[in-house]
């Protein structure tokens, strides 16, 4: 795994390489289709510190992962995630 953004804390950060160990462990290539398995697992806990609600322009909201955490991931990991909505709200949940 490469090097990724160095000002996140050290729990984002340790969150982040689970994250990321999870996709790897379990062959999931997105991370739309990680915050899935995540939900179906109950798993949000174990990833508190970057766990968002995010709130996109098409209207939807859903539980996901911070902006950064969402850049680091992407930076660690070869996701095949493609951007079909923009952003537009995160909340800390």
């Amino acid at each position: 795994m490469r090097n990724f953004n160095q000002q996140s804390s050290s729990q984002d950060n340790k969150e982040i390489r689970n994250y990321v160990k999870l996709m790897q462990e379990n062959r999931i290539n997105t991370i739309v289709e990680m915050n899935k398995y995540i939900s179906r697992n109950k798993m949000w806990n174990d990833f508190s510190a970057i766990r968002r609600e995010n709130t996109y322009q098409s209207g939807f909201t859903s539980i996901g992962i911070s902006k950064d955490a969402y850049k680091s991931i992407c930076e660690l990991y070869q996701t095949e995630d493609s951007i079909t909505t923009f952003l537009i709200g995160q909340k800390r949940i």
